[in-house]
């Protein structure tokens, strides 16, 4: 699947300057004219590895969620399997061994649901699958900076917990509820699902 990543919504411009380089992210510093004719100091936080979101839905219809906790967080979040693409990995790739590494579950197939930039003053690409005809292959093998807890919920059930303040993809809950709220888009998120 060749899968063509989105442009960021604020390109970084070439006399940006990089003041900040971490492990996760780069920071770009710039002056930018702004439409009166004045400038101002502008800022672009550029995350080094994309990222993919995985809806699972088993065979049996029920839809795979997570509670996680890593190091630091005050509390546990839920929801969707996600993580980040390796170097040269594709986005499928990506998605499939997440989905693997952190239920233990296989899918039949994946489909692409959406790719976008993640916010305005950020250039990180974010890949949804909906993962199709889920089935248990072995243990779940999360790496040392989470503790995972898979949790099988109806589409009813799933449509609730994403309002929730403890969501953690509020982007693809957002995607979601903007499809739902067009005429017969509750149908067609079920469809899309496979439900």
């Amino acid at each position: 699947m060749n899968v063509s990543r989105p442009e960021p919504h604020q390109k970084v411009p070439k006399e940006a300057k990089r003041v900040f380089e971490g492990v996760i992210y780069d920071v770009y510093q710039w002056q930018q004219k702004m439409f009166d004719g004045s400038t101002q100091s502008f800022e672009t936080l550029r995350k080094k590895k994309d990222s993919v979101v995985v809806i699972p839905v088993t065979v049996d219809g029920r839809i795979i969620l997570l509670d996680q906790l890593q190091p630091g967080w005050q509390s546990s979040l839920v929801g969707f399997v996600c993580g980040v693409i390796d170097s040269g990995e594709e986005p499928l790739a990506a998605a499939e061994r997440e989905l693997r590494e952190e239920t233990g579950y296989k899918a039949a197939h994946c489909t692409l649901w959406s790719v976008r930039q993640f916010t305005g003053k950020t250039d990180w690409a974010l890949y949804t699958f909906i993962a199709h005809g889920c089935e248990a292959v072995g243990e779940p093998a999360a790496d040392g900076g989470e503790k995972l807890s898979v949790r099988y919920v109806s589409f009813d059930e799933m449509m609730e917990i994403i309002l929730k303040d403890d969501f953690r993809n509020p982007d693809v809950a957002l995607s979601m509820l903007q499809m739902c709220a067009k005429s017969g888009g509750r149908e067609a998120l079920k469809k899309e699902l496979g439900l």
